[in-house]
């Protein structure tokens, strides 16, 4: 016979579990069951709540788009987001370094175009991205560079739909008269340009220059400290220097001192490619930042040990097949994965633990 059974008082709603088949509809049950939760006891603030997920990136978006807009609404506060997936200049700065090793395409290129620090440098304004695409869908740029650039690659050295062929295509529209449809040096005019078009114009070929001769210096080798003055270059070069960005480009500044103070003190003063710096750089950023934790109103942050401790309502998200206990991954090299000993690192056992906990 095994242990006596417990009868559980049907009143008794400590412990709720519930079942939904999107991320969205479950935090919209989420802000639902809090929302009842703090009407049945009166004494209970958001600041006690704590949401808790094996994935916060996942799960963030939804997070915001029901907490932000729902009435009533909740306080909230969301931890642990990493720096590259919530900062727009962040994100920009690494979309350029990964440029420079991609075809040029036109849809990566204006997704730079959408971080407001970037567009301040060169003078440019939210307003002017509709016409910026539309330009560009005009006059049929795709891909590449130039001509010689698509060469690089082991492709046909063709002009066509390339960056240099739309842009000359803009730029001889602005200068022939208007309405001109002949051929010039083998070159069609786009008329599409006109009035104020003209000084946004100027402004995106410019970017286009700078962009370009950028990413050709970054091909070169460098030492640590080499990279961290040319990035830090680069940084001052594409970003305006304003009070709304100073704390994200700060944090890039850190992760260039510590790449070149790594490499200092472990004696490493060999040449590294832009591969290798972006993706020590890409490493770094990616790591949780714990800013924000014990926020104004419900916390909403990762699975980590005793997060718990000061709250009252402990709340769980993304419990998903597949999701939780979260998947451990291996590197073919790692000669502990293959060969385990007791007490070894195991995220499988860890989950377990943060679950009873």
């Amino acid at each position: 016979a095994g242990p006596p059974l417990t009868t559980l008082d049907a009143a008794d709603t400590s412990v709720r579990i519930q079942v939904c088949h999107t991320a969205m509809r479950e935090v919209e049950v989420l802000h639902d069951q809090l929302l009842a939760l703090l009407a049945e006891r009166p004494g209970l603030t958001a600041a006690d709540i704590v949401v808790m997920t094996p994935d916060i990136e996942r799960y963030a978006p939804a997070i915001r788009a029901v907490f932000a807009t729902a009435e009533p609404a909740i306080p909230f506060s969301v931890a642990d987001r990493r720096p590259v997936s919530q900062s727009p200049l962040v994100e920009a700065f690494l979309g350029i370094l990964d440029l420079c090793d991609s075809r040029f395409p036109v849809d990566r290129v204006l997704r730079l175009l959408e971080c407001g620090s970037l567009r301040g440098r060169f003078g440019l304004s939210e307003a002017d991205l509709p016409l910026i695409t539309g330009w560009l869908r005009d006059t049929a740029v795709r891909w590449g560079v130039d001509a010689a650039g698509r060469s690089a690659l082991d492709l046909p050295a063709t002009p066509e739909h390339t960056w240099r062929a739309g842009l000359e295509r803009l730029l001889l529209g602005f200068a022939l008269p208007a309405r001109e449809q002949a051929l010039y040096r083998e070159i069609l005019p786009f008329d599409g340009v006109e009035g104020d078009g003209a000084r946004v114009m100027g402004r995106l070929v410019r970017f286009i220059r700078v962009l370009v001769a950028a990413c050709e210096d970054l091909q070169r080798v460098r030492s640590p400290a080499a990279w961290e003055a040319r990035l830090g270059a680069l940084l001052e070069e594409f970003f305006a220097d304003d009070d709304a960005s100073e704390a994200e480009r700060e944090l890039l500044r850190v992760a260039l001192a510590l790449l070149a103070a790594s490499a200092d003190e472990g004696g490493f003063g060999a040449a590294l490619d832009l591969g290798a710096v972006r993706y020590w750089l890409l490493a770094h950023l990616s790591e949780a930042d714990a800013g924000g934790f014990l926020g104004a109103g419900v916390t909403f942050c990762t699975l980590m040990p005793m997060r718990s401790v000061p709250f009252r309502v402990v709340c769980l998200i993304g419990l998903n097949d597949g999701s939780f206990p979260r998947p451990q991954t291996t590197l073919d090299i790692d000669l502990m994965a293959k060969k385990p000993r007791r007490g070894d690192r195991t995220r499988r056992w860890e989950d377990r633990y943060l679950f009873l906990e």
